[in-house]
């Protein structure tokens, strides 16, 4: 069974925080990041199994993402063309971030970029 309803926005700081093993993380300490959760997959999915990757092949799936990259697309362009939301969302990552530990190394820098090898 997918989850069917919309957790309410919870406004208040500071905010459960989830985590993963993505590169997103590192990212969100040097830029504001949005991420979101849909209906892609029915509950008690275990995550990097068999199970989650094939039901990723299905109609349900596809329909959770496509919701989720529209989302995410509103969200930019309302960023692009409304200079007080953005400016709401660089003030929330500068509280957030003044207050919280990095857990990047000071002085640690990204390698420089490789071109692609043929």
């Amino acid at each position: 069974m997918l989850h069917d309803s919309v957790k309410p926005l919870d406004r208040a700081l500071p905010r459960h925080q989830v985590t993963g093993s993505t590169d997103v993380g590192d990212v969100s300490w040097v830029t504001p990041t949005v991420q979101l959760m849909s209906a892609c997959l029915p509950f008690g999915t275990p995550g990097h199994s068999w199970q989650f990757v094939a039901q990723g092949k299905l109609p349900a799936s596809h329909k959770g993402m496509v919701d989720a990259a529209k989302a995410t697309g509103a969200v930019a362009a309302e960023l692009l063309t409304d200079a007080a939301v953005l400016e709401r969302a660089q003030d929330e990552f500068r509280r957030v971030t003044a207050r919280t530990r990095c857990p990047i190394p000071d002085g640690v820098l990204a390698p420089p970029l490789r071109a692609a090898q043929s």
